[in-house]
This record gives structure tokens, C-alpha cells and sequence, in this order.
């Protein structure tokens, strides 16, 4: 067995992509974590801001398996984060209701980024209905 200390406060859920890469959330600071495993070499992308020195909370990630993007939920923003390793960017998806507390994210064989939210109490949530939340990603010139 081989420990490693986490380059990132609060490391919570983790999974590998495609050529074997480690992707981790930093719950406590707001960053998502690359890490080789050839070596443990790290990067640590700080998550965008949501108001002046206010970073997320990000609780889990899910790569994609068709694009490799690591799609991240988090706790503190009722958003859903987007991130594009080649491009080393966010995007930021705001959800319809506030109170929302995602916790993983998985995907439909369509390609559409899913969610389900669940805070603690229900009520808690705008409309008090939990719901399965899913996003669809319409290619851009962009990504061609």
C-alpha cells in the first residue's frame, strides 16, 4: 500500500478517466485536482468564483465517456460545473431552482450529464420536489 498526501483540502469523490488520469474534488477550497498517476504529478485547477472571493463546494465529479469532460456538482451555488481538460476551462451551468444540493453525476447513453438533487430537509429546496436533473450539451463550432 502507497499513501499519498492530497495536493487539495477535503479531496472527496475521485475517478480515473479514459488514459488512466485521477481526477479529484477539493471540497474545502473549491478545485478540482488532475493527478498522474505515473509518479503522483499533480495539477490543481481553482473553480471559478461565484461572487468576489467565494469559491464552490465541490462534492463529486463524473467523466464523461464519450468527450472526457469532468463534469463536477457541488453544494454552495446551484450550479453545476463543466470542466474541458484539452482546453483547461469551466463552463458553468446555473440549475432552475435554488436549495438544490446535487450529489454525483452520471450519464445516459445520449451523452446528457445527470443529477439528482437532494438537500436535507426537502423542504429546503425551492418547490420542496426533488428532482433528476439532466444536461444536454449541443456541440458548438467550438468543439468541432
Amino acid at each position: 500500500m502507497t499513501e499519498y498526501d492530497s495536493p487539495v483540502r477535503g479531496p472527496r469523490r475521485m475517478r480515473f478517466d479514459a488514459d488512466g488520469i485521477l481526477w479529484v474534488t477539493g471540497y474545502s477550497d473549491g478545485d478540482l485536482l488532475r493527478v498522474d498517476p505515473d509518479g503522483f504529478k499533480s495539477k490543481i485547477y481553482p473553480m471559478p468564483e461565484f461572487a468576489a472571493g467565494f469559491r464552490p463546494a465541490p462534492y463529486a465529479l463524473g467523466v464523461h465517456p464519450d468527450t472526457g469532460d469532468i463534469w463536477i456538482n457541488e453544494n454552495m451555488t446551484d450550479r453545476i460545473y463543466r470542466f474541458i481538460p484539452s482546453e483547461e476551462r469551466y463552463v458553468v451551468y446555473p440549475v432552475p431552482l435554488s436549495g438544490t444540493y446535487t450529489r454525483d453525476m452520471d450519464f445516459t447513453a445520449d451523452g446528457q450529464a445527470c443529477t439528482s438533487n437532494n438537500p436535507v430537509p426537502a423542504t429546503a429546496l425551492e418547490g420542496g420536489v426533488l428532482q433528476v436533473i439532466c444536461i444536454h450539451v449541443q456541440p458548438s463550432a467550438q468543439d468541432a
